[in-house]
């Protein structure tokens, strides 16, 4: 292990060193590609991690442009109205969508 593994440098000279890449710096490179794309550090939730998500921040009273950017939805409300629909929480589509909802 070099001093600078958990970095995305030490990444980036395990691969030049041709070594094996460890774990600490697999995971700097994740972090790092994910922050320069604009995604969530975390990856995609569980369906039970989702809906814990989504109450948490329903109960707090984000609104929903908060909500799909926290569980990494932006642009895809559709997907998530699905899943939660699926898994039988209309009622959190109902409190994050109300606007739909009341103008229909």
């Amino acid at each position: 292990m070099s001093e600078h593994c958990g970095t995305n440098r030490g990444y980036r000279l395990h691969l030049t060193l041709k070594q094996p890449t460890c774990e600490d710096c697999r995971e700097a490179r994740l972090i790092h590609d994910r922050t320069r794309k604009g995604l969530p550090l975390q990856g995609p939730m569980n369906t039970p991690e989702l809906i814990e998500e989504v109450q948490r921040l329903v109960n707090y009273g984000e609104g929903e442009g908060r909500i799909l950017e926290a569980v990494g939805y932006v642009g895809r409300i559709k997907s998530l109205k699905d899943r939660l629909r699926k898994h039988g929480r209309n009622d959190l589509n109902d409190r994050i969508f109300w606007n739909e909802t009341v103008a229909a």
